[in-house]
């Protein structure tokens, strides 16, 4: 197994144990809140805050270096996109020799 493959496997364990710990972690403040029945935004925008947080970009490996610039990312997220859409050769669809219906001039004025 490579060194490599290796790491994608402990850093998958690495995630999975931290999404545990923050389950753990935040079910007995559910349980309270419920409990209490309390509207308790606090607690709602804290774990909203903490979801955030683990969702967020930190790095972004690019061609075998690490990007940890939030201008960097945006930089090369636009040149990718940019690249795609401009290497498509799009055939547009023409309207040409297809009958529409017109109305006279009369008909437009009403």
């Amino acid at each position: 197994m490579e060194e490599a493959e290796i790491r994608q496997i402990k850093f998958a364990e690495l995630w999975r144990l931290l999404n545990c710990k923050d389950t753990l972690m935040f079910q007995p403040l559910r349980l309270k809140w419920l409990k209490d029945d309390d509207m308790n935004s606090k607690f709602f925008l804290k774990r909203v805050k903490v979801k955030a947080k683990r969702n967020s970009l930190k790095a972004l490996k690019v061609q075998g270096s690490s990007l940890d610039s939030p201008t960097e990312f945006r930089r090369i997220v636009v040149d990718y996109f940019t690249t795609q859409v401009i290497d498509i050769s799009w055939m547009w669809p023409t309207l040409d020799e297809v009958p529409f219906s017109s109305i006279s001039k009369y008909e437009n004025c009403g």
